[in-house]
Protein backbone atom coordinates (compact mmCIF):
# COMPACT_ATOMS: atom_id res chain seq x y z
CA UNK A 1 0.00 0.00 0.00
CA UNK A 2 1.66 3.18 -0.93
CA UNK A 3 2.19 5.84 1.51
CA UNK A 4 0.60 8.68 1.34
CA UNK A 5 1.96 12.39 2.77
CA UNK A 6 0.06 15.54 3.48
CA UNK A 7 1.57 18.36 2.16
CA UNK A 8 0.85 22.20 2.63
CA UNK A 9 2.08 25.15 0.68
CA UNK A 10 1.88 28.64 1.94
CA UNK A 11 -0.38 31.11 -0.49
CA UNK A 12 0.79 34.16 -2.09
CA UNK A 13 0.28 36.14 1.29
CA UNK A 14 1.41 33.73 3.97
CA UNK A 15 4.57 33.13 1.85
CA UNK A 16 5.82 36.64 3.34
CA UNK A 17 5.88 34.73 6.89
CA UNK A 18 8.10 32.16 5.45
CA UNK A 19 12.08 32.22 5.05
CA UNK A 20 13.55 32.87 1.56
CA UNK A 21 14.91 29.56 1.52
CA UNK A 22 11.99 27.77 2.42
CA UNK A 23 10.96 24.49 0.72
CA UNK A 24 7.97 24.87 -2.03
CA UNK A 25 5.75 22.24 0.11
CA UNK A 26 6.16 21.40 3.75
CA UNK A 27 5.13 18.59 5.92
CA UNK A 28 2.44 19.38 8.69
CA UNK A 29 5.48 19.51 11.54
CA UNK A 30 7.12 22.10 10.02
CA UNK A 31 4.62 24.65 10.09
CA UNK A 32 5.14 25.41 13.72
CA UNK A 33 8.69 26.50 13.47
CA UNK A 34 8.06 28.50 10.58
CA UNK A 35 5.57 30.67 12.60
CA UNK A 36 7.32 30.89 15.71
CA UNK A 37 10.46 31.69 14.30
CA UNK A 38 8.63 34.86 12.57
CA UNK A 39 6.93 35.61 15.55
CA UNK A 40 10.58 35.45 17.63
CA UNK A 41 12.15 37.89 14.60
CA UNK A 42 9.34 40.55 14.80
CA UNK A 43 8.88 40.49 18.65
CA UNK A 44 5.45 39.47 18.62
CA UNK A 45 5.18 37.19 22.14
CA UNK A 46 2.17 38.31 24.38
CA UNK A 47 2.14 39.32 27.65
CA UNK A 48 2.15 35.35 28.31
CA UNK A 49 3.97 32.55 26.56
CA UNK A 50 0.66 31.48 24.98
CA UNK A 51 -0.17 34.36 23.80
CA UNK A 52 1.02 36.59 20.47
CA UNK A 53 0.85 39.75 19.47
CA UNK A 54 -0.54 40.29 15.65
CA UNK A 55 1.27 42.62 13.58
CA UNK A 56 -0.78 43.23 10.21
CA UNK A 57 0.81 40.88 7.83
CA UNK A 58 -0.92 37.92 10.60
CA UNK A 59 -4.22 39.67 11.52
CA UNK A 60 -4.92 40.25 7.78
CA UNK A 61 -3.71 36.95 6.22
CA UNK A 62 -5.04 34.65 9.06
CA UNK A 63 -8.48 36.82 10.08
CA UNK A 64 -11.33 37.99 8.45
CA UNK A 65 -11.95 41.93 7.51
CA UNK A 66 -12.01 43.69 10.98
CA UNK A 67 -12.01 40.43 13.60
CA UNK A 68 -8.66 41.35 14.39
CA UNK A 69 -6.03 44.36 14.14
CA UNK A 70 -2.42 44.87 14.78
CA UNK A 71 -1.64 44.66 18.18
CA UNK A 72 -4.45 42.49 19.11
CA UNK A 73 -3.07 39.90 21.06
CA UNK A 74 -4.91 35.77 20.26
CA UNK A 75 -3.40 32.75 21.76
CA UNK A 76 -0.75 30.87 20.39
CA UNK A 77 -2.61 27.84 19.37
CA UNK A 78 -5.23 29.50 17.74
CA UNK A 79 -2.93 31.28 15.61
CA UNK A 80 -1.02 27.89 14.55
CA UNK A 81 -4.42 25.95 13.76
CA UNK A 82 -5.43 28.85 11.60
CA UNK A 83 -2.32 29.49 10.08
CA UNK A 84 -1.78 26.17 8.53
CA UNK A 85 -5.80 25.87 7.87
CA UNK A 86 -5.11 28.64 5.22
CA UNK A 87 -2.28 26.73 4.02
CA UNK A 88 -2.93 24.87 0.60
CA UNK A 89 -2.84 21.08 0.83
CA UNK A 90 -1.26 18.86 -1.33
CA UNK A 91 -0.95 15.22 -1.08
CA UNK A 92 2.45 13.15 -2.34
CA UNK A 93 2.30 9.28 -2.80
Amino acid sequence: RPLVVELYKPTVTLAKLFPANAPEFLERKQLAPVLWSYISAHQLTGPSAAQVKLDDLLAQSLYSKNAHKAGDVVDKKELLERFIAKMQKFHQI
